[in-house]
């Protein structure tokens, strides 16, 4: 099963993101857009594990303790691929943000788990191999997020399936932070 642990976005979040996501979308020539249900801030993407790894997931995520934090939106950023940018919606920098997903990856590490070694980049993806308009101006989205804010107080296991009609998340586990 493909796996990734990541905290999910509230609706005037999501509903913020898909605007802007949307107005991207008629300033592109060709792309592949996120759906809301599928927009979410990754901390770790697992991959493919076997079905009695899952524990260990579990286990891993259990050993991190957080407390609850705010995190603020940035603007619209990109990653350059040869088939496309991938755009997205960054985020301030934060210190918790950095210490969760680095003790995540540490506890899932232990366990054996092969994870990506490139630094994190916190982002919420918007839309893979993305082709805009020459006169596209990315200034103007930093505007529509820039400053939301997203309420951490809990981190999600969730499954990812290509059930033919299209991907599907599942959640499989979540743990809440430590209350204050």
């Amino acid at each position: 099963m493909r796996l990734f642990i990541c905290i999910d976005l509230e609706q005037d979040q999501l509903d913020a993101v898909n605007r802007l996501k949307t107005s991207l979308k008629k300033e592109s020539n060709k792309g592949r857009f996120t759906k809301p249900e599928h927009m979410h801030l990754t901390l770790n993407f697992l991959g493919e594990v076997e079905d009695e790894r899952l524990g260990d997931v579990i286990q891993a995520m259990d050993t991190v303790d957080f407390n609850k934090f705010v995190l603020h939106m940035s603007g619209l950023g990109w990653f350059q691929k040869r088939s496309g940018k991938i755009y997205w919606v960054g985020l301030e920098r934060n210190e918790e943000l950095q210490d969760l997903q680095r003790c995540l990856h540490n506890a899932l590490s232990d366990r054996g788990f092969e994870l990506e070694k490139r630094e994190y980049t916190p982002h919420i993806t918007v839309g893979r191999d993305v082709k805009v308009a020459d006169d596209f101006n990315p200034s103007r989205y930093t505007e529509m997020v820039q400053g939301m804010s997203i309420k951490v107080d809990r981190i999600i296991l969730k499954k990812s399936e290509n059930k033919g009609s299209g991907i599907i998340h599942t959640v499989l586990y979540s743990k809440t932070a430590i209350p204050n």
